[in-house]
């Protein structure tokens, strides 16, 4: 108000009552609450953003393919593999199987790089010892792996005989 030639305090958040009596602004109980909830709300946003997954995986069987028996006895199945990159760098990424003993081969990509911004979208086959089964469907826990760091981990669904000890001719 200095620049204008006009005196200080005409513009504020005051009533005309406060005007005319000449109250200070005061810190009311309706004030502290809204500043707790902005807080609470900042603190939110900013535990959502620095906890994200740098990378986001969807791993999930190929629709209408069955498993396959492989002439050694292992199952295969084959399944369809996203990798999106959040971070603002080229990702390289390895897949590894976490929960049971198998091989797990990415199709096409040897050392996948998943480039900034973009996704990776490739097959891959998973091979588990038919004695692991449990049944026809088996839990199968996938890590999606950066530099030696695990990003994420992925849950899908292993597709096998319904009795692992009748193995069918291949």
């Amino acid at each position: 108000m200095d620049k204008v030639g006009r005196p200080r305090g005409l513009v504020r958040f005051a009533s005309q009552d406060h005007l005319e009596r000449g109250e200070p602004q005061r810190f009311t109980r309706r004030m502290g609450m809204y500043s707790v909830l902005l807080a609470a709300l900042v603190g939110l946003f900013l535990w959502l953003v620095l906890s994200r997954s740098p990378v986001e995986t969807t791993f999930l069987r190929v629709s209408g393919s069955l498993y396959q028996t492989l002439p050694d006895g292992r199952i295969r199945n084959l399944f369809s593999v996203r990798l999106i990159n959040k971070p603002h760098r080229p990702l390289p990424v390895e897949v590894r199987l976490e929960n049971l003993p198998g091989s797990l081969q990415l199709m096409g990509a040897t050392n996948p790089v998943v480039p900034v911004g973009q996704y990776l979208q490739t097959s891959a086959l998973v091979d588990l010892e038919a004695s692991r089964l449990a049944g026809s469907t088996t839990a199968l826990e996938i890590g999606i792996y950066s530099e030696g760091r695990r990003l994420e981990r992925v849950s899908t669904q292993f597709s096998g005989p319904r009795d692992p000890s009748v193995r069918p001719s291949p």
